[in-house]
């Protein structure tokens, strides 16, 4: 699993500064009424320029159909489900890595460990699961950060699935959320932006820097 994702990405400069500052995956939004929006027609440029950094696709309750069809179309390596997907339908997609968002109120995780229990009846599991803040009539890129300290991880997986964090992100904060929380990867997109949906390259470098910083200090 990939530890340092830029979401939201929507440009081929954008592009570029994420593969020089040690990110080794982007994430491209398919959700139409987000500001960080992009034509699948267009990703496919942008995959090809990522090289070998990890590729994904920010879904919100799109339908499955739609969804392999965007895969096949822009050539991601991961699928990110951000809505209210019901596990029959993301065992669907079976063979696919997919990571499925859960915004958590507080720190309070029974309601994600009952789900993830829920799993075993359908024979899959997600390739991870990302921890973002809960934002009433939202899906994520709200800049809201989670209480990390209350969050009780185990080898950075919870229920043996490693837990990518995100939510209120940002370069200053990145290097402390990592070494209270110790998960897998952290994610960010309002958090390296200089306006919603604008990247701001200086931001990118930072936060990057800041997260490998951090995660080789736990390895030492």
């Amino acid at each position: 699993m990939f530890r340092i994702k830029i979401c939201g990405v929507g440009n081929l400069q954008d592009v570029e500064v994420v593969v020089s500052s040690g990110a080794d995956a982007i994430g491209f939004n398919f959700v139409p009424a987000s500001c960080r929006y992009v034509d699948p027609a267009q990703v496919g440029e942008f995959v090809q320029a990522a090289g070998d950094l990890a590729c994904v696709g920010v879904f919100v309750n799109e339908p499955i159909a739609s969804i392999r069809r965007i895969e096949r179309q822009a050539g991601l390596s991961h699928l990110q489900m951000h809505g209210e997907e019901r596990i029959a339908d993301l065992a669907l997609l079976d063979g696919m890595r997919v990571l499925k968002a859960w915004r958590v109120q507080g720190s309070d995780l029974s309601e994600l460990r009952t789900w993830l229990q829920g799993m075993s009846a359908y024979q899959w599991r997600p390739a991870a699961i990302l921890l973002d803040a809960f934002s009433p009539g939202s899906h994520g890129g709200t800049g809201r950060a989670l209480p990390w300290s209350d969050i009780q991880l185990i080898d950075g997986r919870l229920e043996g699935i490693p837990v990518l964090l995100a939510g209120g992100l940002t370069p200053e904060n990145v290097a402390q959320a990592i070494r209270t929380t110790r998960p897998a990867g952290v994610d960010v997109a309002s958090g390296v932006e200089s306006s919603p949906g604008q990247k701001d390259h200086g931001k990118i470098r930072h936060f990057v820097q800041s997260a490998l910083d951090a995660f080789q200090s736990l390895e030492q």
